[in-house]
């Protein structure tokens, strides 16, 4: 993890990670102040805002010789309770290392981790979707009952009691690749999920993926996909796929996203919750380019007091905005 506190103008080193693969980063101010970080090695917390931080997985199986150990993607923090955590097992990279797999599925094992003491130590909650890789996670609304999860080429699922129980939430879908999910800060009902590349349909091309909104806690989806540019092929890594969907926590109707096929890579800026979207940069876009690649969007992070300050990662980009995307500067 590398740290910036003038918005990329200098880079400190960092110190404390067990594992060089990160997952989600989660950071709220209710949360003792606490950063936290999923990854390969499990999660990790920081008290100095990313400067070091400490492996915390008191009560997770032990670390094993030959194979990542429980990999958490996502760290989430009750919006209800500060005190309560939940850790999701997975990773978005899909990686399949020797040694890595655990019961012939992808790197984790779809558990879910629960500490009630700020992650002091855990336990094991449940399993969802039998075991799948969960990439993605959310809390939805404001009391902490309602939370989705967004499992590889399984779907969507919910759990209505905070974690407990899942049930597959998956109705209106265009296929089962979800990627990530994000849920509305305050209203329970509303979610938005990004979708990737699909399987191949009759007509020899992959299904495309794109963003789908829920206005009914998940009990359906519909598409939200106007404006944005989604092309099916009959090669996979060129189907429009989306990996990350972002809602600005304090604009809730501000969404970013970003399709990932390199022939359609291009971010995109959402002013009515999901309903048209606008592209903000694609590659056009100036920007320090090391492999002469697309502009691929595969992390993106809002600031939670203004919704026009955000950055995105691609290949060998990072770039920043505060007007919203209408321009970008440079953040390596």
């Amino acid at each position: 993890i590398a740290l910036t506190t003038d918005f990329g103008e200098t880079w400190p080193s960092t110190t404390g990670m067990a594992s060089w693969e990160i997952g989600d980063i989660t950071a709220t101010p209710a949360a003792d102040g606490r950063i936290w970080t999923g990854s390969l090695s499990g999660p990790h917390a920081s008290s100095d805002g990313g400067l070091t931080w400490t492996l915390e997985r008191t009560g997770m199986p032990p670390i094993a010789e030959t194979r990542y150990s429980l990999p958490i993607e996502s760290v989430l923090i009750d919006p209800a309770n500060p005190s309560r955590l939940l850790a999701f097992s997975g990773n978005q990279r899909n990686w399949t290392a020797p040694g890595a797999l655990l019961d012939g599925e992808w790197q984790g094992d779809g558990s879910v981790w629960e500490s009630t003491n700020a992650g002091a130590s855990w336990t094991r909650l449940a399993t969802v979707a039998g075991g799948g890789n969960i990439r993605g996670a959310s809390f939805v609304g404001a009391d902490g009952s309602l939370v989705f999860a967004a499992v590889g080429n399984r779907g969507v699922f919910a759990s209505t009691d905070g974690g407990l129980t899942w049930q597959d939430r998956s109705t209106g879908l265009p296929h089962r690749n979800a990627y990530d999910i994000t849920g509305h800060p305050t209203d329970p009902a509303v979610a938005w999920v990004a979708m990737g590349d699909g399987p191949l349909g009759g007509d020899g091309r992959h299904v495309a993926g794109g963003i789908w909104r829920t206005t009914d806690g998940g009990a359906s989806w519909q598409p939200a996909n106007d404006g944005l540019d989604i092309v099916a092929n009959s090669t996979a890594t060129d189907t429009g796929s989306f990996h990350q969907i972002v809602v600005a926590p304090s604009q809730p109707d501000r969404l970013y996203t970003s399709n990932v096929a390199p022939g359609q890579a291009a971010v995109y800026r959402s002013d009515d919750g999901g309903g048209s979207w606008t592209v903000i940069a694609d590659s056009s876009t100036p920007r320090p380019d090391a492999y002469g690649g697309a502009l691929r969007g595969f992390d993106i992070a809002v600031h939670p007091a203004d919704a026009d300050r955000v950055a995105f990662g691609s290949d060998d980009t990072l770039l920043g905005s505060i007007d919203g995307g209408a321009t970008w500067f440079d953040l390596t």
